[in-house]
């Protein structure tokens, strides 16, 4: 009886041990939450003699939920090497450090109020900044149209040498340069992207620009077309 009565005690002690407590186990192990995601922040044509910013611009690229990179009334991919900077000049609304062996190109992002001239003259005037070497293939210029936008893009290589401009620093002469630029139109005023550095470095990054011009759609819309995600930078023999 008194054996029976101790193991009745026994067993009640170890349910009331066992459900005394909604914490884990000290087991000598670390119990910890699951990590908060942090989210990073998100970061140019030569500009029209004279242009200023459009009136009331967010001067930032602000990152969305979905990933992807808003610019004004542009939504797009910026490629994921791609270092968003704070704007050397008033007059560019984003600025992108693109890494490379070959040294640093830059990406820079601009728009002006009456559109800042026709995607021809400013493609003109893009190549008259690259002075082409001997060797040099000939600028490759393309029209392409993903739904609302239409992308003037330039392709151009040779010793880059452009002039001063306005409110920018000087940029020093690059002798085996290369370029690759845009003319965005489709919702209001033109958006003019702008690539230079490094011919070497620029070509590791030719995929990820081509994919960044082809995700590019209206703010707010998909335009139809599914997200793009621009590709990583590939070595180049």
């Amino acid at each position: 009886m008194r054996v029976t009565f101790l193991l009745s005690v026994v067993s009640l002690g170890g349910l009331l041990g066992c459900g005394a407590s909604g914490t884990a186990p000290d087991d000598g192990k670390a119990h910890t939450s699951e990590p908060a995601v942090a989210v990073a922040p998100v970061a140019a044509p030569s500009e029209p003699a004279g242009a200023e910013p459009t009136a009331g611009a967010d001067k930032s690229a602000a990152p969305s939920v979905s990933g992807s990179t808003q610019i004004q009334d542009l939504q797009l991919m910026i490629p994921e090497a791609w270092i968003r900077q704070t704007p050397t000049s008033s007059m560019r609304l984003a600025q992108y450090e693109i890494p490379g062996a070959a040294g640093i190109a830059t990406m820079a992002v601009f728009r002006f109020p009456g559109g800042g001239g026709s995607a021809a003259a400013n493609l003109a005037r893009w190549k008259g900044q690259l002075a082409p070497h001997a060797d040099s293939r000939p600028a490759k210029e393309q029209v392409q149209t993903f739904g609302p936008i239409t992308v003037t893009s330039l392709d151009a290589v040779g010793k880059f040498a452009p002039g001063p401009m306005p409110g920018a620093p000087a940029v020093a002469p690059i002798e085996r340069g290369r370029m690759l630029a845009a003319v965005i139109e489709g919702v209001g005023d033109a958006y003019f992207f702008k690539c230079t550095g490094p011919e070497a470095t620029l070509t590791e990054h030719e995929a990820g620009w081509a994919a960044m011009l082809a995700s590019v759609t209206p703010a707010g819309a998909n335009g139809g077309r599914p997200p793009v995600a621009a590709p990583a930078p590939v070595a180049t023999p």
